[in-house]
């Protein structure tokens, strides 16, 4: 019977491998996108990126104006990274769609993109820009109020707030109760207290030497008091630390 060739272990690969393999795609697109004028720095120590934040549609308008200005500069093609989240991705992955469905690189798009190779009520317009302006509502295609799309939106508007105003509500609630719950928790406390001394007269009658829950709960109000006198002197030392002028205060 023959043995089964033992499987080989999967080769480990180390940071730095990983690292230099990621220099080197760099280094290739650097070559097809750059002048050779352009290209003299090394990869290793010249990386530079591209960032896009949120915002919505807000952000995508204003990312484009970006591109634009960029093409316009000529540093577009000079970027070997590209970040995007929320509507940066829009605009982000707007630009991507387009050189992969018209197969060109980033020098073509930033000629075409540049805005002195179009004006703005021209028709001359790059088809990509005109698509982009007519179908900017992406988070309501649809438009109408009796669509799917505007009510879904209205719905997630409406629980978004709501949430966000519970929260705070909940908050300033918690901030108003805060002193009352200082001034309750003593009192509190005194009813333990009574009724420990009822337990007690009534385990003497009985004669029980039972010390009762007075104590304990004496020893936990006192601990309460000792704890918000310190609060409160640390407040007024800082408080007469300020006034008095000293540094840092």
């Amino acid at each position: 019977m023959e043995r089964a060739p033992a499987s080989k272990e999967p080769e480990q690969i180390s940071l730095s491998q990983v690292l230099e393999e990621e220099l080197r795609q760099v280094r290739s697109s650097r070559a097809n996108r750059l002048e050779p004028a352009e290209n003299r720095n090394d990869a290793r120590g010249s990386l530079i990126g591209l960032a896009f934040s949120g915002g919505g549609i807000r952000s995508a308008t204003f990312n484009l104006g970006i591109l634009q200005g960029l093409a316009q500069l000529g540093l577009l093609r000079k970027f070997d990274y590209l970040s995007t989240v929320s509507g940066g991705g829009y605009i982000g992955s707007w630009l991507m769609a387009w050189m992969q469905h018209q197969k060109i690189g980033i020098g073509e798009v930033e000629k075409k993109l540049a805005p002195q190779a179009y004006k703005a009520n021209d028709v001359g317009e790059p088809s990509e820009v005109r698509f982009l302006r007519n179908y900017s509502n992406y988070l309501t295609p649809r438009k109408g109020v009796l669509s799917a799309d505007f009510w879904a939106f209205v719905a997630s508007y409406l629980r978004n707030t709501l949430l966000n105003l519970t929260i705070l509500l909940l908050l300033l609630l918690g901030l108003l109760l805060l002193p009352r719950a200082i001034v309750y928790i003593p009192h509190w406390l005194d009813r333990f207290d009574d009724a420990g001394s009822i337990h007690q007269r009534e385990g003497r009658s009985a004669g029980l030497q039972s010390p009762g829950p007075s104590t304990c709960s004496s020893r936990y109000r006192f601990l309460f008091l000792q704890v918000y006198s310190a609060m409160v002197s640390t407040r007024s030392f800082a408080t007469t630390y300020r006034r008095m002028g000293f540094p840092g205060g």
